[in-house]
């Protein structure tokens, strides 16, 4: 950027603090002196009294030592412009002021000396925020800095509208143009006009999808932060950019190759743009069917929808999402209707560079929506992993020709996953009971319906014969002869079988048949956790149990989740471990007397007595009736040495 610096000193703030004269910069030796002259250009051109400015910058100093102060201040910065053709400083006895001519602030013109995209790059590079101008001066006084936080806002304020105005002569698409674009957007994300061209500039360059992104993004944005839509205009422009991305047809040379077999894949929820009713059903009908078939797989490991499926197309980015979760590749889809006929758009991105590496449409009869399911799924397995040995596709079995109406109350119970507590439990169960008695041969009602039993025995927030072990235990047992892919279920079964039965070779059974049929499945896999550390192998239940959190690190039973790790730590001897898991597995879920009194015996066995009171109280407001002998004689650790320090740690804190 070339600037006619001719005859004038430039003060540049914008990340730096610098006094340039021609090719000379001009350093004051004390950052007093240089926010004296800063604050004196500021009000230029009123003069200022000498004993406002010693007060300003020396507030702790008497009157007669902050005068003096001034004093050195003042020559010091006349020392540094003697080279100046005038003298920029004017004083009398009482007043000291700047003149203002031939001198100015370097962002009072800066903007207008931009010629390049590197003199955007540079000026963003050197301010991000307010604090990056005119900083390194901040602890001089109180009133200082608040002199500093007014000077520095309303100078950003001013960079941004004469960045606005600039932006406003330029040609729609150019290089210069996006790249100020860009740069105003990054200082402003509230200004739509801003985003508006950064949006036309990518469609015009051919990189629609990335204006998508954009708008999704400030979407929520908008949405999360002040509870607003975007602006009518901005809207317009977000649905002609998609209604062309839709209407164009994805070329060869938009694939790539997906070839590391340790992938994580995120499936989302699909767009489902059909007048059909539960619309949002039919969007997690898609998303449980493809994640299920896709955890059949060993590759790639498939995050849990227990995640996905919070995922909004309408106000979510999708890779940006995707790789919240730690996913490496995201596969998302809509579904668009024309009278009977559904063609069902496919698109897997790569999260790390946002290309769309596969993409697919499918036409099919609405009625037969969910027998192409089988067929996507198989096809974008072979082109993530194109080593996928024959066997491992055969393992795929399409479970989605059974009752619509069973699969229906399915799905709602499904939903209801978010809210773990006793209203949505008994919600839950009565709509799988619904389902269970509508088709007894639908394997995943069964499955849930168990799931959701567990969770509301243990809780105690139901005490119908219906949610005991042996109904749990039936359920289960029915899920998995109806599905060999119901691998919670097996999990599950192994869990009951050595907590509630003490049959340790059949539970062991279960858990490894479980974890071969779904290797990838983050409920089967945290289902095998407690029962792992249990059963003496922790190291391999942390292992498991970590894995499975980040698979799924959104998911509304993580308390659970948490809670299961927490105890595969204790029985390793990670106690410090288990206490922090559980701390935060308590966070969520505060009455979860399972966890309580495991991350009591951890903080015990910490010996932390600070944490430890509150903790006990905490249990015996909820429990107070709590018998402690027959608790710790039910515990399900099969190492006497583990259940007895367990025991002794429980003790130890209910005796404190």
């Amino acid at each position: 950027m070339q600037v006619n610096e001719s005859g004038h000193l430039r003060v540049d703030l914008l990340g730096r603090c610098a006094f340039r004269f021609q090719e000379r910069n001009l350093v004051p030796k004390s950052k007093k002196a240089t926010a004296l002259f800063v604050y004196l250009l500021a009000k230029s051109p009123r003069p200022q009294l000498r004993s406002d400015l010693a007060q300003l910058l020396w507030p702790h100093a008497n009157d007669k030592s902050a005068r003096i102060s001034l004093r050195q201040a003042l020559f010091e910065l006349n020392k540094g412009f003697e080279h100046l053709n005038e003298a920029p400083i004017q004083a009398t006895t009482d007043e000291v002021w700047v003149s203002g001519r031939g001198v100015h602030f370097a962002h009072d013109s800066v903007v207008e000396e931009l010629r390049a995209v590197s003199d955007i790059t540079d000026l963003a590079d050197a301010v991000t925020k307010s604090a990056d101008i005119l900083p390194g001066l901040s602890d001089i006084g109180d009133d200082v800095d608040a002199w500093l936080a007014g000077f520095r806002e309303e100078s950003f304020q001013q960079l941004q509208d004469k960045l606005e105005a600039r932006l406003q002569q330029e040609v729609v698409g150019s290089p210069f143009c996006l790249a100020l674009a860009k740069y105003l957007y990054q200082l402003a994300p509230y200004n739509e006009f801003a985003l508006r061209v950064l949006m036309q500039s990518h469609d015009k360059i051919g990189e629609s999808p990335t204006a998508i992104r954009l708008y999704d993004r400030h979407y929520q944005m908008l949405d999360i932060e002040l509870g607003v839509e975007p602006s009518l205009d901005t809207q317009d422009l977000a649905v002609a950019i998609k209604s062309k991305v839709l209407e164009t047809p994805v070329t060869s040379a938009t694939r790539a190759r997906a070839e590391d077999s340790t992938s994580l894949l995120a499936v989302l929820p699909f767009d489902v743009a059909v007048q059909v009713e539960n619309r949002e059903l039919v969007s997690l009908a898609i998303l449980e069917e493809l994640t299920c078939l896709l955890s059949s797989l060993s590759a790639p490991a498939v995050i849990s929808s227990n995640s996905t499926r919070f995922f909004s197309s309408t106000a979510q980015d999708a890779n940006a999402f995707g790789k919240s979760l730690g996913a490496d590749f995201v596969l998302s889809g809509r579904v668009h209707g024309l009278e009977d006929q559904l063609r069902i758009v496919v698109e897997l991105s790569d999260t790390t560079n946002k290309r769309i590496v596969f993409a697919r449409s499918y036409m099919t009869e609405q009625s037969d929506i969910f027998r192409t399911l089988p067929e996507v799924s198989e096809r974008i397995v072979k082109h993530i992993v194109p080593s996928l040995h024959a066997e491992e596709l055969a393992k795929i079995k399409n479970w989605s020709a059974r009752s619509l109406e069973a699969n229906h109350l399915y799905l709602r119970a499904r939903q209801l996953m978010e809210h773990a507590s006793q209203p949505a439990a008994e919600e839950a169960i009565g709509l799988l009971t619904g389902a269970v008695e509508k088709d007894a041969d639908h394997a995943p009602s069964h499955t849930l319906l168990a799931e959701w039993a567990f969770l509301a025995q243990q809780q105690g927030w139901v005490t119908d014969s219906n949610v005991s072990f042996d109904e749990i235990e039936r359920l289960a047992l029915r899920a998995c002869n109806l599905s060999a892919n119901e691998a919670r279920a097996r999990a599950m079964l192994g869990h009951i079988q050595w907590t509630v039965r003490r049959d340790k070779r059949t539970a062991i059974d279960y858990i490894e048949d479980a974890l071969e049929t779904l290797p990838n499945d983050a409920e089967t896999m945290i289902w095998s956790v407690p029962s792992l550390a249990f059963l003496g192998a922790p190291d391999r239940a942390v292992e498991i149990g970590e894995r499975a959190l980040s698979l799924s690190p959104i998911d509304p039973f993580r308390f659970r989740n948490q809670h299961f790790l927490a105890i595969a730590y204790y029985a390793q001897g990670a106690f410090d471990q288990a206490a922090d898991t559980g701390a935060q597995s308590l966070v969520e879920a505060p009455t979860y007397l399972s966890n309580l009194r495991l991350t009591i015996a951890a903080t015990a066995a910490q010996q932390d007595k600070s944490k430890l009171a509150g903790l006990v109280a905490q249990h015996n407001a909820l429990c107070p009736e709590f018998d402690l002998e027959n608790y710790a004689g039910i515990q399900a650790f099969n190492d006497p040495e583990v259940r007895d320090d367990f025991r002794r740690h429980l003790a130890a804190a209910f005796s404190a």
